[in-house]
C-alpha cells in the first residue's frame, strides 16, 4: 500500500478507535479516489464527529508527543495529492 494509506491504517485508525470515532474506509478500484473514509454521525442520537483538536491530542499521546504527531501528520499531507471533506446524510426513510 502507498505510504499515505499505511499511515492511515497504522496510525490514524488507532486514534479514531481511541476517541470513539466510527470509521468506514473504502479502497476504490476505479474512479477519482484511491481511498475514502466515511465518519457516520447521527445528530438525533447525539453522536458527532470529535473535534480536530481532540483527535490531534490523541495522536500525540499515541505517537509519543505533539512534535512526533505533527511530523507524522505533515508527512501524510505531503503524500496526499487531493483531499476533500463533505457532509452527507442518510435519508430518513433508510434509517433503521
Amino acid at each position: 500500500a502507498p505510504e499515505e494509506i499505511r499511515i492511515i491504517r497504522e496510525h490514524f485508525f488507532k486514534v479514531d478507535k481511541t476517541i470513539g470515532r466510527r470509521v468506514i474506509p473504502f479502497d476504490y478500484q476505479t474512479g477519482e479516489w484511491d481511498h475514502i473514509v466515511y465518519f457516520p454521525f447521527d445528530p438525533v442520537r447525539g453522536e458527532t464527529i470529535p473535534s480536530f483538536g481532540e483527535w490531534m491530542k490523541a495522536l500525540a499521546a499515541q505517537e509519543g508527543g505533539m512534535d512526533k504527531a505533527q511530523k507524522l501528520f505533515d508527512r501524510y499531507w505531503e503524500l496526499t495529492d487531493t483531499s476533500r471533506a463533505e457532509i452527507a446524510r442518510l435519508p430518513a426513510a433508510w434509517v433503521p
